[in-house]
């Protein structure tokens, strides 16, 4: 039986700290890049009385293509956005009525998304795209007429 010497020993502790600090770097800089999920829960649309609800979706959907969102149809009231910036996918659902409007988080590719206990955090750069997106649709809704 080989017994290990104290050089032996010393490097397998030097090892094991190291990859240790390591994985304590790699996770401190993806909390340093996330942020809990934004999502827009019933914000209130500025629209005038008589705006038909495809009046509504082509005012939602022409202000997301502004900044690159594609956005179709999914059903009455209810769109699916998707946003590729570089390597970065996010997919959110819109669901609107004449009064209000939400913006949910579906999934995204390559924003650091991960769930810890029922929080659910992403990129940093992720919530200000969905606070564009918001104050856009609100400034398009509130010009249908005009």
């Amino acid at each position: 039986m080989a017994f290990m010497n104290r050089r032996g020993f010393a490097r397998i502790a030097t090892a094991a700290v190291l990859s240790s600090f390591v994985a304590v770097v790699a996770s401190s800089d993806a909390n340093a890049r996330t942020r809990p999920i934004y999502n827009v829960v019933d914000s209130p649309l500025p629209a005038k009385p008589g705006v038909s609800m495809q009046q509504f979706e082509r005012a939602i959907i022409t202000a997301g293509a502004v900044r690159g969102w594609a956005i179709r149809p999914a059903s009455p009231g209810r769109l699916i956005a998707i946003l590729n910036i570089r390597r970065h996918t996010a997919e959110v659902t819109i669901t609107y009525t004449p009064a209000r409007f939400s913006i949910t988080y579906e999934t995204s590719h390559n924003l650091l998304y991960r769930k810890i206990s029922e929080t659910e955090y992403i990129h940093r750069n992720y919530n200000s795209w969905i606070r564009f997106l918001r104050d856009d649709i609100t400034r398009a809704v509130g010009l249908i007429g005009n």
